[in-house]
Parts: C-alpha cells; sequence; structure tokens
C-alpha cells in the first residue's frame, strides 16, 4: 500500500492489538528485551530527568526511581545531571569546580568524558553562568533566516531571500 516505514514498527504494532484483542500483556519478540516504557530511549530519559522534580507527573517520577534504584551507575549518572542542572539553573559558578571534580571520578565514562570537554572550558563556562545576557534570541533569529534558506533550496537570489525574510519579520 506504499507505507515506507520499518517492519518492525508494524510488527510490534500488530503484536499490540493482537494482544489487546486476546486481554493479554505483549509478548516480547525473539530479540526484544520485552515490553518498554513510553519514554525509554535514552533522550527521552534524560529530558524527563532534567525537567525540575516538582514538574514532574508522578508516574514519570516512580519510573525513574526505580531506574535509579537498579543500578548504582544509573543512580550515580542521574544524581550528576540533576546537580549539573541546579548548577546551570541556579546560576551557581562556585559550585561548578566541586561538580566537575566528582564528574572527572565518575564511574559513568560518559561523565568523566563530559568533565574532560568542558575542564578547558571552565573559565568560559562560569562567565556564561553569571552573566545575566543570553544569546537565545540571536540563535532564535539565525535558525529562523536559516529555515527560509533552506526552504528555497537554491531556487532563488538574494532579493528574492530578502524578500521573504523581511515579509515573515
Amino acid at each position: 500500500m506504499g507505507y515506507r516505514g520499518a517492519i518492525s514498527t508494524v510488527r510490534q504494532d500488530v503484536r499490540r492489538i493482537e494482544c489487546e484483542g486476546a486481554g493479554t500483556a505483549p509478548r516480547a519478540a525473539s530479540g526484544d528485551a520485552g515490553p518498554r516504557a513510553e519514554f525509554a530511549s535514552p533522550s527521552r530519559l534524560a529530558a524527563l530527568k532534567l525537567i525540575r522534580p516538582c514538574d514532574r507527573p508522578s508516574e514519570v517520577q516512580q519510573a525513574l526511581d526505580a531506574l535509579s534504584a537498579g543500578d548504582d551507575s544509573i543512580r550515580c549518572a542521574i544524581e550528576s545531571a540533576e546537580e549539573f542542572a541546579v548548577v546551570i539553573r541556579g546560576r551557581r559558578p562556585d559550585a561548578l569546580t566541586g561538580w566537575l571534580t566528582r564528574a572527572e571520578g565518575s564511574s559513568a565514562s560518559e561523565l568523566r568524558t563530559l568533565a574532560r570537554e568542558l575542564r578547558p572550558d571552565e573559565a568560559a563556562l562560569r562567565a556564561g553562568i553569571e552573566s545575566p545576557w543570553s544569546n537565545g534570541p540571536v540563535e532564535g533569529r539565525v535558525n529562523r533566516l536559516k529555515l527560509i534558506e533552506r526552504s528555497m533550496h537554491r531556487r532563488a537570489g538574494f532579493d528574492l531571500i530578502r524578500a521573504r525574510v523581511l515579509d515573515a519579520g
């Protein structure tokens, strides 16, 4: 019928629909780790974990707590991410050095790599935390300009692009 998605997506949906009709839980296919939570991708978990605890839905908090309780290295990584968010949001540059030191000694290789990459730029990071200024509005404008330019895909000269930018205003 022209569907261009992955066959595994179709299999998962068919399995879910069959199980709903039979009133049973979905069975794990060969190679699957079993039913997964809706937010089980690493990027989705990171995004949910960086939401302030007071703003998280209770079921998300319970699932994240269960994940943290399952493995010490995961718990350590999650706590470090929350600490870093507090340093950034709270504009506490004095806590940055301590966080970097703890991250460098972490059991999570990703945290050690992050700390190693941030250490040479610690002064710039500290200045960014302290500064009341943000380059967010400038980045937003640049992003909008690039979007307009990409939408034209080399089919227009400067005059037409300028007119579209000014019109989008």
